[in-house]
């Protein structure tokens, strides 16, 4: 895809099932803001067509592997939830974290902490904010490296499933 082989990383902007809510608004605003900044942009979410701008490197996929996509990114626009949050730590790239419910409120302000990502409320979100808070963390070299630094830890962790697999094996005497 020619959106990751430029010379600015995409902002990638994935709001998960909960997009239903306010999505589409965040998604528009999202492609807005990244238009203002002239920053590439990948839409990762299901009919968003109409808001991508090829002459503008504004992109839209019904779907794209976060595994893959996040690492690509140079932010991650997202919605908090604890699996887009893990991919995004893992990804090492800052997060401008936008919750709607749930557990999503905690782990933005968790991230927030670590000096990984920002947050902004819902109700706040307009292509005019989100283009200033987008150009603060693009331009804070802080916390591009503390993304980076909690993605090294992330990566130097064993893989949580083949320890389950193991323990469960040996609880089980199978070995």
């Amino acid at each position: 895809n020619r959106l990751f082989e430029g010379e600015k990383q995409p902002v990638v902007v994935g709001l998960g099932s909960i997009a239903s809510l306010h999505g589409y608004d965040i998604y528009r605003a999202a492609a807005e803001a990244c238009k203002k900044i002239d920053m590439p942009c990948l839409l990762v979410g299901k009919d968003l067509a109409k808001l991508a701008d090829p002459n503008k490197n504004i992109q839209a996929l019904d779907f794209a592997p976060f595994g893959w996509v996040f690492p690509r990114a140079s932010l991650i626009i997202h919605h908090g939830g604890l699996n887009t949050t893990a991919e995004a730590l893992r990804a090492g790239v800052p997060s401008l974290v936008i919750p709607h419910a749930y557990d999503q409120f905690d782990n933005a302000i968790r991230t927030q902490h670590l000096g990984v990502a920002c947050r902004v409320k819902v109700n706040k979100v307009t292509a005019e904010s989100l283009g200033l808070i987008l150009k603060e963390i693009l331009d804070n070299s802080q916390i591009q490296q503390k993304a980076k630094d909690i993605s090294q830890k992330i990566i130097a962790e064993p893989d949580g499933a083949e320890v389950a697999a193991e323990m469960v094996i040996k609880y089980l005497n199978l070995e």
